[in-house]
């Protein structure tokens, strides 16, 4: 009835499918709300810390009983304690990814990019329909299925 009215002059799918989209911009803004709302358990955190110490005083004793030379055990020490580490931190930096740090997201550019396209949809030439030639003039070769099938 609006549509007749001239109050949406848009066809039914493809309004359909404008309404599809803000509900899914919808849906990410709740997924990106829990993100933000909900840390990551806190006695989780100290129980990583902790096994990560444990880790860090039990792994050159290990390694030293078990390999024969004490370079290998301590290059084996080492790296496996600076990976299992170097997750902990990289973990901690992306549990709240919304801020002002280096590793957060640009959310501010990210916003102004958004408001720029919807600012392009308000523009008068996207409020028209481009209009199609009925005659295709085209360098390419003609489609030898197409002549097969005529």
């Amino acid at each position: 009835e609006n549509m007749n009215q001239g109050v949406l002059p848009i066809p039914p799918p493809v309004l359909s499918r404008a309404f599809q989209e803000l509900s899914r911009g919808v849906v990410n803004v709740n997924n990106v709300r829990k993100i933000s709302e909900f840390l990551f358990p806190f006695p989780y955190a100290q129980l990583i810390s902790c096994m990560l110490l444990l880790h860090c005083v039990v792994t050159p004793f290990v390694a030293g009983i078990l390999l024969d030379t004490w370079y290998f055990a301590l290059i084996s020490s080492f790296i496996s304690t600076f990976a299992f580490w170097s997750l902990n931190y990289v973990a901690c930096e992306i549990e709240c990814p919304f801020g002002e740090d280096e590793n957060d997201l640009p959310m501010r550019a990210m916003q102004q990019n958004m408001n720029g396209t919807l600012m392009l949809l308000l523009d008068h030439l996207a409020q028209e329909v481009p209009h199609g030639h009925t005659e295709m003039k085209s360098d390419l070769p003609p489609n030898p299925l197409r002549t097969l099938s005529n």
